[in-house]
């Protein structure tokens, strides 16, 4: 399910800053690294972040939300349109 898979990478991305932290992003190329806690060079993993990647990822979880209460939380369906929540539900990931 794709809703899950992109739950799923944005939880991952969350627990690597908490876990290891950020570095340069007062000099705007923020990079999220386990090179302090690797035991080989293979296993090194890195990720730029910065304010607009993270507003990216808050604009998914929200659509999560969205999905999660409009389609699997056992409320009725809505009634009538709703464009607003219609465009939030079919738009395009916005973190890659």
């Amino acid at each position: 399910m794709p809703i899950v898979d992109q739950l799923k990478l944005i939880t991952s991305r969350r627990n690597d800053i908490l876990h290891h932290g950020a570095t340069d992003v007062a000099q705007g190329g923020g990079l999220v690294t386990n090179e302090a806690l690797a035991l080989t060079i293979q296993r090194v993993q890195s990720f730029p972040i910065s304010p607009e990647i993270l507003d990216d990822m808050t604009a998914d979880l929200l659509k999560i939300n969205a999905h999660f209460l409009t389609r699997h939380v056992e409320r009725p369906a809505l009634r009538g349109k709703h464009s607003a929540l219609d465009a939030v539900l079919t738009a395009a990931w916005r973190y890659k």
